[in-house]
């Protein structure tokens, strides 16, 4: 039960975070919501600390508490069936819980940010996780210069290289 009330106040104060800066944000640019000037700055806060707050409360406690809880769960049943009791079905089963851990989280993030984006975030007037994602990298690449992937590099390379051949072999003739 301890983890669960350290979960929930990470949860409480990133919420009481995004709601201020939020607020503060959109006080300072004169707009309520993401930019919109008809929406009051408090109703930027106040969209924000909805949306932290349930984002949160899904992906960082709800669901992966229900999931690991699943695994140890049923480890320990397999455990006992098949003889390990005691110390080692729990050790066992706890050890899967948390090796899980790393396979669940993008997966669950991403599951969540599908389910706010399409019920949550409209109603609140907030841009969609998956679109600012999208804006951001069309900044970055418009802001950086161009990178070559390998297979570009190579081809680049065996473009100028055959042209050098050709230039070397008229220069013999």
């Amino acid at each position: 039960m301890p983890s669960y009330a350290v979960a929930w106040t990470y949860v409480a104060v990133d919420t009481a975070d995004k709601a201020w800066r939020a607020h503060r944000q959109s006080s300072a640019a004169g707009a309520g919501v993401d930019g919109d000037p008809r929406a009051p700055p408090l109703r930027a806060g106040a969209a924000y600390a909805i949306d932290t707050l349930l984002w949160q409360g899904m992906a960082s406690v709800l669901i992966p508490g229900y999931i690991i809880n699943r695994y140890v769960t049923i480890t320990g049943q397999a455990m006992h069936r098949l003889g390990a009791r005691g110390t080692v079905g729990r050790l066992a089963s706890t050890a899967v819980g948390l090796l899980a851990i790393p396979f669940i989280v993008e997966p669950l993030d991403e599951g969540v940010h599908m389910i706010m984006d399409r019920y949550v975030r409209p109603k609140l007037g907030i841009t969609p996780h998956v679109e600012k994602r999208v804006l951001k990298k069309i900044a970055a690449d418009s802001a950086s210069p161009p990178q070559y992937t390998a297979v570009e590099s190579v081809t680049q390379r065996l473009g100028a290289a055959a042209a050098s051949d050709t230039q070397t072999t008229d220069n013999k003739r």
